[in-house]
C-alpha cells in the first residue's frame, strides 16, 4: 500500500470532516433533481470511490471523493412518471499537516468531466461514447469544493432496477500547487478513472486507471492511491516536531503538577480529619 503510517492520523481527522460534507452534499443533490410534487423517489443503487494523490513520502496532498447514485422516480397518475436518474458528486479536499495547515495552496484543472455508462432495465447498454458528459468544468478547485450533476438516463424503464451503472472520470491538465509554490502535474495530459458497480454486489468493481504513464498507483476496494513526484513541504516536518514538543511539554507538566496536586489534597484531607 502506498499510504505511509505518518498520514493515518491526518486521514482519520479528514475522514470525519469529509463524511459530514458528503452527507450535506447528498441532501443537496437530491434536492437539485427538481422533483415535481407527488413524485416518489427510490434509491436504486449507489457507491463511493476515493482517489488519493500522494507526495513522495506517502503523505496525502489531495483527496478526491466521489459518490455515484441512481434514483427511480415514480408517480402513478396525473400524469404517470417513471424514470431513472443518475447523479454524481465529487468533493476535493486538501491534505493538512498534523496541526491543520494546508499542504496545497491551489488545484487547477484544464477540464474535468464525467462520461456516464449503464445497462438500462431492459438490458441495453448505453454510453460512454454516445452520451454527452454528465458534467464538465475547468479552472481552480478550492479546498472543500463540490462539483457534479444529474440527468435522466431512462424516461421509460420497464423495471425499477438496473443491472449496473458507472462511468469514466476524465481529468485533463490536473496540477497541484504545494505550499512551497512547487507545481506538480498529475499523469499525462489526460487521466481517466473508470468506475462500475453491479446491482447485486455490495461494493463497486475495481477501478481502472489510464494515462498515469510512469506514476506509481495502487487500486483497492473503493480507493485509488497515486504517488506523485511532489516533494513534501517543510511544514510537515516543522508541524510534526512542534506537535511532538507540545505532547512532551504536556506530559512533563502533568508529571510535575499531579504530585503537587495530590500533596495538596492529602494535606487538606489530613487537616479535615484533625478538625473532626
Amino acid at each position: 500500500m502506498l499510504l505511509s503510517g505518518g498520514s493515518v492520523m491526518r486521514r482519520t481527522i479528514q475522514s470525519m470532516a469529509v463524511m459530514m460534507v458528503m452527507i450535506l452534499c447528498i441532501v443537496t443533490c437530491a434536492s437539485s433533481l427538481e422533483i415535481p410534487p407527488g413524485i416518489t423517489v427510490f434509491e436504486v443503487d449507489s457507491f463511493t470511490y476515493r482517489a488519493s494523490f500522494l507526495l513522495t513520502d506517502g503523505t496525502e496532498a489531495l483527496l478526491l471523493r466521489g459518490r455515484f447514485e441512481v434514483f427511480y422516480l415514480y408517480r402513478h397518475h396525473h400524469p404517470t412518471v417513471s424514470e431513472h436518474v443518475m447523479s454524481v458528486t465529487l468533493g476535493f479536499y486538501y491534505g493538512k499537516t498534523i496541526l491543520g495547515r494546508h499542504l496545497l495552496t491551489n488545484v487547477t484543472i484544464d477540464s474535468l468531466s464525467f462520461l456516464p455508462r449503464w445497462h438500462d432495465s431492459a438490458g441495453y447498454s448505453h454510453g460512454p461514447d454516445d452520451i454527452p458528459p454528465l458534467f464538465e468544468i475547468n479552472g481552480s478547485l478550492a479546498d472543500g469544493a463540490m462539483v457534479g450533476g444529474s440527468q435522466v438516463i431512462d424516461d421509460n424503464p420497464v423495471s425499477r432496477y438496473i443491472p449496473d451503472f458507472g462511468g469514466i472520470l476524465v481529468l485533463r491538465g490536473l496540477r497541484l500547487v504545494l505550499s512551497t509554490e512547487e507545481t506538480v502535474s498529475i499523469g499525462s495530459d489526460e487521466l481517466r478513472f473508470s468506475f462500475s458497480k453491479r446491482l447485486n454486489n455490495h461494493v463497486p468493481e475495481e477501478a481502472q486507471v489510464l494515462g498515469v504513464n510512469n506514476t506509481a498507483y495502487a487500486v483497492g476496494e473503493g480507493v485509488i492511491a497515486l504517488k506523485t513526484n511532489g516533494q513534501p513541504p517543510i511544514i510537515i516536518i516543522t508541524d510534526t516536531v512542534t506537535f511532538g514538543a507540545l505532547v512532551v511539554a504536556a506530559a512533563i507538566a502533568s508529571v510535575v503538577t499531579l504530585p503537587r496536586l495530590r500533596g495538596r489534597l492529602n494535606t487538606r484531607s489530613h487537616l479535615y480529619r484533625e478538625s473532626v
